[in-house]
């Protein structure tokens, strides 16, 4: 129960527009549940987050270690890196 508070809390904080207590929340999450890193969906969520919030370097960091830690056969990781 208390992963889908943390998650609702950030989504509260996301929407109420304060963005360094989201990317916390956020960022709380993905530290309690380590195996979550790998979901693909959260990952591309936690992305659009920073992205939105002009985080660019840290989205940018996340999306190359997304694409590097995938298999490389894995179809979604066959992207041109420029």
């Amino acid at each position: 129960m208390s992963t889908s508070m943390l998650y609702n809390l950030a989504r509260v904080y996301k929407d109420g527009g304060d963005v360094a207590m989201a990317k916390e929340a956020y960022d709380k999450l993905l530290a309690r549940h380590r195996s979550m890193s790998i979901n693909l969906d959260l990952r591309a969520f936690h992305t659009y987050f920073l992205i939105r919030s002009n985080f660019s370097k840290p989205a940018k960091d996340l999306v190359f270690a997304t694409l590097k830690d995938r298999d490389k056969h894995y179809v979604e990781s066959r992207v041109r890196r420029a």
